[in-house]
């Protein structure tokens, strides 16, 4: 007991109020199946708001500015209805507008010491922003198509009501962690147009559900554990004592994303949701992945989902692949926020990632394939411990510290080979 005490005191209070807060969402899941699934829209989305504000409340205890946190969430609601739903507006300004309103969270965050301590209304401005864009969009886009394949009247059929409009931006499940669930899942759920609420499947959803409860509960323990030994800060000495510590260090940081994600899916499919609707991470393909692109795959799906779905296809046809891709790294920066780590490790990624490209293409994998991810995990995780990191230090200066201890090993082996690669193919088109 003395042991447990002591590890569950190194946990700060912003990762007990995750935890406990998403257990709430996978039991307000369960009493909406069971009681409200049934009843009235009206009383579904009354449900939903209530719960989400006892999670709000949850959330921000320990924040000595509450009422400025509660005004900050609030404010993109009122404007984003009157927007959507009154004025019928451009989306795209609005969506300018929720960054703008995000940015400057994130710059407030940086700024005020306390938030180091208390989760502020950051968190939860971040999610927000998702489903109020990806609202603007559904019901605001000049082209949607329906899942029969043909053009639909938005505006009649899309169209929230206040209720419904507060009961999609205050939908509990993926209030605090996401995923993103769009407007249009939302809507069928609870219309019950949709097949994803037929009750006799309940039972395995239930089973799904527990089954991910029980890895969220494994991954905490991990996470507690290996941060309890294993840091960010004073590594060992010894080259390779350090590799392990970094490596186990990183993974630890891994498992508390897994926790949170993890019983949010529980909680969706509680909720009535398709497993794949719900998905946020896939731990196993990440852990054990046989290239860095698949850790990008498989890591936050459902804002990765959100990015294409309403930032890059709709400027493809314009901008062309190249430049869709930049605009939607920028989008996916400024959501992140402005800390120079996330910056540096984007970059660091993109380096790691065109590397890895040159690689795959250059070499066929001559073993089964059941073979690669066990026998390309050092030198995939050799790579990705080194450059991930920043992620965590967030600062600019202690991040560039960490890369000149390692010697900046991972960035000059990467230029190599990407360089090599552009020269070697200069040559052969000059003797083509």
């Amino acid at each position: 007991m003395i042991i447990v005490k002591d590890l569950l005191n190194n946990v700060p209070y912003s990762q007990f109020a995750i935890v406990f807060c998403q257990l709430l969402a996978v039991l307000f899941a369960e009493i909406y199946f069971r009681c409200v699934r049934l009843r009235s829209v009206n009383v579904k989305c009354l449900f939903t708001i209530t719960a989400s504000h006892l999670m709000l409340a949850v959330l921000l205890f320990n924040n000595p500015l509450k009422m400025v946190s509660m005004m900050h969430i609030y404010a993109p609601v009122i404007v984003g209805y009157a927007w959507i739903v009154r004025l019928e507006w451009n989306p795209w300004p609005f969506t300018g507008l929720l960054f703008t309103h995000l940015a400057y969270a994130h710059w407030r965050e940086m700024h005020k010491q306390y938030l180091v301590h208390n989760l502020d209304h950051t968190i939860v401005l971040m999610l927000q922003t998702i489903r109020l864009s990806s609202l603007a969009f559904d019901c605001l886009g000049k082209n949607y198509i329906d899942d029969s394949g043909g053009d639909v009247d938005k505006k009649k059929q899309f169209k929230p009501s206040l209720l419904e409009y507060l009961g999609f931006v205050f939908f509990f499940p993926g209030y605090l962690s996401g995923p993103a669930i769009f407007y249009k899942q939302w809507r069928a759920l609870i219309h019950n147009t949709g097949n994803s609420s037929d009750h006799p499947h309940h039972t395995k959803r239930n089973r799904w559900a527990m089954k991910q409860l029980g890895k969220a509960g494994l991954f905490a323990v991990g996470h507690v554990v290996l941060k309890q030994h294993f840091t960010h800060y004073n590594f060992p000495k010894n080259t390779f004592a350090k590799i392990i510590h970094l490596h186990f260090a990183n993974m630890g940081s891994r498992f508390m994303y897994y926790v949170a994600w993890m019983m949010a899916q529980a909680a969706l499919v509680n909720f009535g949701f398709e497993r794949q609707d719900c998905e946020i991470v896939k731990p196993w393909q990440i852990e054990f992945a046989s290239e860095p692109r698949q850790v990008l795959l498989n890591w936050n799906i459902s804002t990765d989902r959100w990015l294409h779905r309403y930032f890059y296809t709709p400027v493809r046809s314009r901008l062309g692949a190249t430049m869709s891709n930049v605009f939607v790294k920028m989008v996916s920066a400024l959501w992140h926020g402005f800390y120079p780590g996330y910056y540096l490790m984007f970059a660091s990624y993109g380096l790691v990632m065109a590397a890895s490209r040159v690689i795959y293409k250059s070499f066929s994998w001559p073993l089964p394939q059941w073979t690669k991810p066990y026998i390309l995990y050092l030198p995939v995780w050799l790579i990705l411990d080194y450059i991930t990191p920043p992620f965590v230090y967030l600062s600019w200066d202690v991040s560039i510290a960490f890369y000149r201890s390692m010697y900046w090993w991972g960035h000059v082996v990467c230029i190599i080979i990407v360089v090599f690669s552009t020269l070697i193919g200069r040559e052969r088109r000059k003797q083509e």
